[in-house]
């Protein structure tokens, strides 16, 4: 382009209308202006160069997106066969040992407290020992299983018991009884890293404590069990995949 500017020029001055001052400073204005659109394209080609490598990266990202949503999207399958597989597990746990449980609405076990333990006390019976063996072979073939052990009593308080209770409350029986059976599981092979127990004494009943039967539905030991839970990708859309 320059050659053709200088040219343009040359032939201009056999015309004479042109001095030799005048051509050298259109020369030099052409020159200038060709030396100013020259850092214009150089500017543009680096940021198109910056743009290329910016949608690079963004393509590279959103491959590695798409991958971990595929496998969370399996993992999340996977688990939801895993619950299934659980639930029905536990139902049939529960008609086999009705008599120590009762599988509730939530798909939790309650053991029945007046059948697993004596009135006061945290000691296991011995049909409430075989059915938390029978209870523990299942929960080792579920690897990824958590357990939560829920210790629950009635609203009476406790008159008499072997247990030298500090308070005497519902709350520590209860939370007796959930560790009774925690320990009984461990025992029998259950990780402690996959369990843990809460007590909620008197007051989260199942029923009103207004009768004797009411009262046996509140003194119980509720097992919910699940499997560990694996975190799940949120996209653009505010959409969980």
């Amino acid at each position: 382009m320059s050659r053709w500017i200088i040219a343009s020029l040359v032939c201009l001055l056999p015309i004479g209308c042109m001095s030799q001052r005048e051509y050298d400073e259109m020369k030099t204005q052409y020159e200038t202006q060709l030396s100013g659109m020259k850092d214009v394209v150089a500017a543009q080609e680096r940021e198109n160069d910056e743009l290329k490598r910016e949608r690079a990266y963004l393509k590279s990202q959103s491959d590695v997106l798409a991958s971990e949503n595929g496998t969370i999207r399996e993992t999340n399958a996977l688990l939801m066969r895993q619950i299934e597989e659980l639930n029905g597990k536990m139902a049939s746990f529960a008609d086999e040992h009705s008599g120590i449980f009762e599988r509730l609405d939530d798909g939790s076990l309650s053991m029945k407290g007046d059948a697993s333990f004596d009135a006061g006390l945290a000691t296991l019976r011995p049909k409430a020992i075989a059915a938390l063996d029978a209870l523990a072979a299942e929960l080792r073939n579920i690897p990824n299983a958590m357990i939560r052990i829920d210790g629950h009593t009635d609203n009476d308080p406790i008159v008499k018991t072997k247990y030298k209770w500090t308070t005497a409350s519902n709350f520590e029986l209860a939370a007796a009884r959930a560790l009774t059976v925690l320990l009984h599981l461990e025992k029998q092979g259950i990780s402690g890293s996959q369990m843990h127990l809460t007590s909620f004494g008197e007051h989260h009943p199942r029923a009103a404590n207004d009768t004797k039967e009411n009262k046996a539905k509140n003194r119980r030991v509720e097992i919910h069990v699940g499997t560990m839970a694996t975190p799940t990708h949120i996209d653009g859309t505010g959409e969980s995949k």
